[in-house]
């Protein structure tokens, strides 16, 4: 693990930003990991915190751990009790990219979820994840709840499944975009090069308001996801998101199969609405989801003003409703 600290006062508060490598067989999973000082000490009522409870954090899709760099230090300023671990997830921001020929996909999310927690000697710890994050590490919670403390997903219901009469041109077309795409990586110079940061932040911008619709991602959110999202080459600036991570999934599952993961969710859970944001399914399927996680009696369900990248444009309107829901499921 890396060792650089970065040390700021927030109020009466002092955290702790600690830059992290954890090692994996590829290469290293890079980590934000986010702690107040006060967190071996007392809590925000002067109670003396007997433990920490880690929480393992992932961004959405091209986006990087900088992703929290709004909301986490409010949280922690807030809850001592607790720290993150924000990931780059595999092929995003600082974190190594998968060998050639290999394609990303959601349930590696599960392996890699659990060579973090190894590392870092967590046996149980919550889980907090944006869109694609949130989508992983409700499967997590599902697959393994014995180990899940508590689940925060912001803006996604669900990972996006298949249906029955999608699914062989959607099979189809991540085969043939992958290989595509595993082509290009393997030519010389196959990233566009930005000659300064500034195009390479306007590219970002294009891309997000093409995909979230004009100003979701503020230019100051940009900003902080371009520190990890870019770096030099010759020539300029190159994106450091792995390009394959473009192609269309290769696998998706079928609402049975979903609805099962949702199913075996048992901890505290709180899911946090962008009212901007759109769902990603029908919203029979939404509400089929939603029906499941209501017979879950710690399952909590806020909506929010924002667009998709709430958490990082206005980090302050989550805050309420996750301060509730860590008070009351852990204090």
């Amino acid at each position: 693990m890396l060792g650089q600290i970065l040390v700021r006062r927030m109020s009466s508060a002092i955290y702790i930003c600690k830059e992290l490598s954890i090692p994996v067989p590829w290469g290293s999973i890079a980590a934000k990991q986010w702690t107040n000082v006060n967190s071996n000490k007392s809590d925000s009522q002067g109670e003396p915190i007997s433990k920490v409870t880690p929480w393992i954090v992932i961004h959405g899709w091209l986006d990087n751990a900088g992703s929290f760099d709004t909301l986490a230090p409010l949280l922690v300023n807030s809850q001592p009790g607790h720290s993150l671990l924000c990931l780059d997830y595999p092929g995003h921001g600082l974190s190594s990219h998968l060998a050639p020929g290999h394609q990303y996909h959601y349930l590696e999310a599960l392996k890699y979820i659990r060579l973090v927690a190894q590392h870092m000697g967590y046996t149980k710890f919550g889980l907090m994840g944006h869109s694609m994050g949130a989508g992983m590490c409700s499967l997590f919670a599902g697959t393994f709840p014995e180990m899940v403390e508590a689940l925060i997903m912001i803006d996604l219901i669900k990972p996006v499944g298949r249906k029955t009469d999608e699914l062989i041109e959607k099979t189809r077309l991540s085969v043939d975009s992958f290989l595509a795409l595993d082509a290009k990586l393997r030519r010389d110079n196959p990233e566009k090069v930005y000659k300064t940061q500034e195009e390479a932040l306007q590219r970002l911008l294009d891309g997000a308001n093409l995909i979230q619709g004009e100003g979701a991602v503020t230019e100051e959110s940009a900003r902080i996801i371009l520190k990890r999202g870019i770096k030099p080459v010759e020539g300029g600036y190159i994106f450091s998101r792995d390009l394959r991570h473009r192609a269309p999934s290769l696998y998706g599952y079928h609402m049975e199969f979903s609805e099962e993961f949702c199913r075996s969710i048992k901890c505290p859970q709180l899911l946090i609405k962008a009212s901007d944001q759109p769902h990603y399914e029908d919203e029979e399927i939404v509400n089929r989801i939603l029906d499941i996680y209501k017979k879950n009696p710690a399952f909590e369900m806020v909506n929010v003003q924002g667009s998709h990248h709430v958490h990082l444009n206005n980090p302050e309107r989550l805050m309420e409703s996750m301060n509730n829901f860590m008070n009351k499921n852990f204090n």
